[in-house]
């Protein structure tokens, strides 16, 4: 089953935009992707999964010669050396402001193929060449941790904790209804005007932890014990670009 898509799972942007208080990935505003983990090619520019894996200088200089090979056609990269793994404020491909809307459905299905995909595996295989096995194996970690329990919308992580059809179906279930239940919030914002932004972002928060609740309604207790250990050893996440939000409590990626 295709990976499914959460655009709007974290209180993210409607489609071509994203609401005031951060970029379209990472920041206030929500992530905005199309997969439940940070893309491997972000999370390995950020300095504090740097000093996590323990990067080499000489890792690093290789890691610095390929960022120009990875961004997008008509992108900025992402970001300085060692710095954060992710485009600016507004950058194209990841719901800034004005971008295309990310691939899927109305489904809430994740849309195999394309570009981007064959990029990311590049970015991928790539980096893993530079990184060592473990090294490889604990970004994976980390990403898992990053995304709390929305890495269960990513199609491997899905494989790795046993998932029936049933769940898979009701996972695609739950991210239709967010989705439309914020498209509806987004247009009665645009026609009430853009109202207290406070409010909203408490509105947007209270719907993701709605919303995170119902995703992680769908796991068996092993299968979040499993999600839990997937993480691996705690994460300290030093930076404001993180993957939705605030890093989660001690003991890995199921928060």
């Amino acid at each position: 089953m295709a990976a499914l898509s959460f655009a709007f799972a974290q209180g993210g942007p409607p489609p071509g935009g994203r609401p005031p208080g951060g970029p379209g990935f990472g920041g206030r505003g929500g992530p905005g992707m199309e997969r439940g983990l940070p893309p491997i090619e972000m999370l390995v520019f950020r300095r504090d999964v740097q000093e996590d894996i323990q990067l080499t200088d000489g890792q690093r200089d290789k890691l610095d010669g390929l960022r120009e090979t990875m961004r997008p056609p008509g992108g900025r990269g992402f970001g300085g050396p060692g710095g954060p793994g992710g485009p600016p404020p507004g950058g194209p491909g990841f719901g800034g402001q004005g971008g295309p809307p990310p691939p899927g459905g109305p489904d809430g299905q994740r849309r195999p193929g394309g570009r981007q995909d064959e990029r990311r595996k590049k970015n991928e295989a790539a980096i893993k060449a530079i990184l060592t096995s473990d090294q490889f194996g604990r970004v994976k970690q980390i990403g898992i941790q990053l995304a709390g329990i929305h890495a269960i919308l990513d199609k491997g992580v899905q494989d790795q904790l046993g998932l029936s059809d049933g769940q898979k179906t009701k996972l695609a279930e739950l991210v239709k209804a967010q989705q439309a239940a914020m498209r509806a919030q987004f247009e009665k914002m645009r026609e009430d005007g853009p109202g207290d932004p406070e409010q909203m972002r408490a509105t947007m928060d209270q719907n993701r932890k709605a919303f995170d609740a119902k995703l992680k309604s769908v796991l068996t207790g092993g299968q979040a014990s499993q999600l839990n250990a997937l993480g691996g050893k705690p994460f300290n996440a030093t930076q404001d670009d993180r993957f939705g939000g605030p890093p989660p409590p001690p003991g890995g990626g199921g928060e």
